[in-house]
């Protein structure tokens, strides 16, 4: 079954924000879990930084950063928040040459991020649903990591149904199809609360990862096995002091 390698938010960025920023995350606390985990003045990439809301707590935090995205609705946005000084590239995460790298590459909540399961176990889901994508786009990203650097990705609870209320007067709903062997659609519904109005509506397929793929992928570019923060906020995977290129 072909797929697209990345999911466009075209139809989603002018609700983008409100969504994020009315409960769906909280950037200022994992921010400081982030400060924690990544050494100060690192530079980092964000892979998927939608409308920048991550990289200006970094930049808050004294981080240089840097960041790609698949949708140029999303990327203008970020232009917006973040300033002209902070690279943002358009950029399809399977393939792509930034020709430096750095000290972190970030995805959170982006294209591929770690999922919690009832039983206490994590996994792994993401915007790629072919395996092929999911190899690519870690090789890809691994060789703009330095020796020493970090791959972080944000955890949060597997997908379902649920609606949030969010600020000035709108309602989102979020329902999830299973497509079978782990692809799943993801509607994002925002409705109108003064009328029931569906003001914006956008559906993207995505995948829960095979562990062993993930992680053997990124054994295979040189990284360790991913430890945990300690408020299970994040998974970190370390690359080896030696220079694989």
């Amino acid at each position: 079954m072909p797929y697209t390698s990345v999911n466009h938010y075209d139809h989603f960025a002018e609700y983008y924000n409100l969504l994020m920023l009315g409960g769906y995350y909280d950037y200022q606390a994992q921010a400081r879990t982030l400060a924690t985990l990544i050494p100060e003045g690192t530079d980092i990439l964000e892979i998927g930084v939608g409308t920048g809301l991550m990289l200006r707590e970094l930049l808050a935090l004294g981080y240089s950063v840097a960041g790609i995205d698949h949708t140029q609705a999303m990327l203008e946005q970020a232009r917006d928040l973040l300033g002209l000084n902070v690279p943002l590239f358009q950029a399809d995460v399977t393939d792509f040459d930034l020709g430096r790298r750095f000290g972190a590459a970030l995805s959170n909540g982006g294209v591929w991020y770690g999922v919690w399961w009832k039983d206490g176990r994590f996994g792994y889901c993401g915007h790629l649903p072919d395996p092929g994508a999911v190899r690519a786009s870690l090789r890809c990203v691994a060789r703009h990591i330095a020796p020493g650097g970090q791959l972080v990705l944000s955890l949060q609870d597997a997908h379902v149904d649920k609606t949030m209320p969010l600020p000035d007067g709108v309602t989102y709903e979020q329902r999830i199809h299973d497509k079978g062997n782990g692809v799943f659609d993801k509607e994002y519904i925002f409705v109108r609360d003064s009328d029931g109005e569906r003001i914006c509506y956008e559906r993207l397929t995505l995948c829960y990862i095979d562990s062993a793929l993930f992680e053997g992928q990124m054994r295979d570019e040189g990284f360790t096995d991913p430890e945990v923060s300690k408020d299970k906020r994040y998974m970190i995977f370390t690359r080896s002091e030696a220079d694989p290129f």
